[in-house]
């Protein structure tokens, strides 16, 4: 019959002779052999880096690529969650206000203060290459914080302001700086505990600079944390939650 639609209710399987049973799929096995070839190129790189440097050096780097994915994830975790479970309870419709597009004017000039003053007029073509993937990385970034933001009922001019130029660049710097660095100062460590590694050495100046840099990263993800916090659990900053 024409305009006839049937489906079978949810839990119950369809019968193998049944038309609206689906085709059996060959994305998985497809799936399945890749893995395969990937894990094979995987343990034979593992085995070359363990004929060259040994394996305790092989041991610490896998634990150092487990200790650098946790730091990532936890500084995310601890910045960002309390807003995106705001959001997801307010869901308040989506708002734009003056100190936002501030906020983005403000957030364009930092990479291109750092591009031109690292590039010279020589290398114009890639300066121009870097200002474009910056207008759109910072434009992308501001863009999910101001929906995240309105989502959450977070209106208040200050805090939308507080978010944008200081909670939203911690979260993103550091999780870049806080793993890299930690995996900087735990090869450093390493160096010193076990002479005669594979790791090249590092030179003192530069360990002590690494370890400002680190204390600094870690005091502003610690502030934006409890920042975000106080944000969220300020009442007057959201709307009215669902039931």
């Amino acid at each position: 019959m024409a305009g006839y639609y049937s489906r079978f209710p949810e839990g119950e399987v369809p019968p193998p002779t049944s038309p609206f049973r689906r085709p059996p799929s060959s994305s998985a096995a497809g799936s399945r052999t890749v893995l395969f070839i990937v894990a094979i190129l995987f343990v034979a790189q593992l085995a070359l880096c363990a004929g060259r440097g040994g394996i305790g050096d092989l041991f610490f780097g896998l634990v150092l690529i487990a200790i650098v994915v946790s730091v990532a994830a936890n500084v995310a975790v601890w910045i960002l969650r309390p807003i995106d479970q705001a959001s997801r309870e307010v869901r308040a419709p989506l708002q734009f206000s003056l100190v936002d597009f501030l906020c983005l004017f403000l957030l364009v000039q930092l990479p291109m203060a750092l591009i031109h003053g690292l590039l010279t007029d020589e290398e114009a073509g890639v300066r121009w290459t870097f200002d474009i993937y910056a207008w759109l990385a910072v434009a992308a970034f501001w863009s999910a914080s101001v929906h995240v933001l309105s989502r959450a009922g977070i209106r208040n001019p200050r805090q939308r302001a507080l978010f944008l130029a200081f909670i939203a660049p911690s979260a993103l710097f550091g999780a870049i700086g806080l793993p890299c660095l930690t995996g900087y100062l735990l090869i450093s460590l390493y160096q010193a505990l076990f002479e005669g590694t594979g790791f090249s050495p590092q030179p003192p100046g530069a360990r002590a600079a690494a370890v400002a840099v680190y204390g600094l990263l870690l005091v502003c993800v610690y502030v934006s944390g409890r920042l975000t916090r106080r944000m969220v659990a300020f009442p007057s900053c959201l709307g009215d939650r669902k039931a």
